[in-house]
């Protein structure tokens, strides 16, 4: 199932004891450092999440250096639950000079399956 073209990313929970699922990129920092970034992609999600529950699909994203996280944002208050359509998310962080690393991508912190598709790195 994708938004655009042939192929996109699905996390699905096996199980109603499964977790936390992610799908990960990284990057180096060299030419993003004093630079703002934005992480754009596109989710969709079928039966994500139980009611009453917090948890959800998100894009996430995490600058690291200096041996630990400069900057991070997980959509945690703002998860996306139950099925919904195409949608487009974002999240957007300072890459400082000592930064080294950014890692980004999707994560499944319920039951469900989420798709992604059409991301986005951008200064």
């Amino acid at each position: 199932m994708a938004r655009s073209g042939n192929a996109s990313g699905q996390i699905a929970a096996l199980s109603d004891g499964q977790s936390f699922g992610s799908l990960t990129q990284s990057v180096r920092a060299d030419s993003l450092r004093g630079k703002r970034v934005r992480f754009t992609a596109w989710v969709k999600t079928r039966e994500v999440g139980q009611p009453g529950s917090q948890n959800g699909a998100s894009l996430w994203m995490r600058v690291d250096g200096g041996g630990g996280s400069l900057g991070f944002d997980n959509m945690s208050t703002r998860s996306v639950r139950g099925t919904s359509d195409w949608t487009r998310h974002s999240i957007v962080l300072d890459v400082p000079d000592d930064a080294v690393g950014i890692l980004l991508g999707m994560l499944l912190n319920s039951t469900g399956d989420a798709w992604v598709d059409d991301a986005t790195l951008e200064i």
